[in-house]
């Protein structure tokens, strides 16, 4: 198994996450919270400070690391520090994307793993808030 495989204990307590919707790695979505199920979280892996949901990865910006389909753990934060992959909400038309956030002096700029995608820019003009980081990632094989 790869090295960042965790494995689960069988008799570990579990907490269900919900999972609402969808975020792109690519170009953004719309973003609509739709509760789509739930999916399990070993409670020692959760803040009981913090708000998590699941949402499905729709795109390839994030590959290799976060393959389209997969499952991705948010956790509900203001912010993220620099290079941290994080949900992020386009305020004028409520689309969100996954991306690497790095703060600029007038800007958010949004990079993506996959180097065939161009970095996106939240501006004045196009202003966007951090809603989230990605803390965990699931592949249903």
């Amino acid at each position: 198994m790869p090295a960042n495989t965790m494995e689960y204990e069988p008799d570990e307590d579990m907490v269900d996450v919900p999972i609402l919707g969808r975020i792109a790695a690519g170009l953004p979505l719309d973003a609509v919270e739709n509760f789509d199920g739930t999916r399990p979280v070993p409670a020692h892996f959760l803040s009981s400070a913090r708000d998590y949901y699941w949402l499905m990865v729709d795109g390839h910006s994030m590959e290799p690391k976060i393959p389209f389909g997969s499952y991705v753990l948010i956790e509900a934060v203001p912010d993220v520090t620099d290079g941290t992959i994080g949900a992020v909400l386009f305020q004028d038309d409520c689309q969100a994307t996954l991306k690497k956030v790095y703060h600029e002096i007038d800007c958010l700029r949004l990079v993506s793993i996959n180097k065939e995608f161009k970095d996106q820019f939240a501006t004045q003009d196009n202003p966007a808030a951090v809603i989230g980081q990605a803390v965990k990632v699931e592949i249903d094989l």
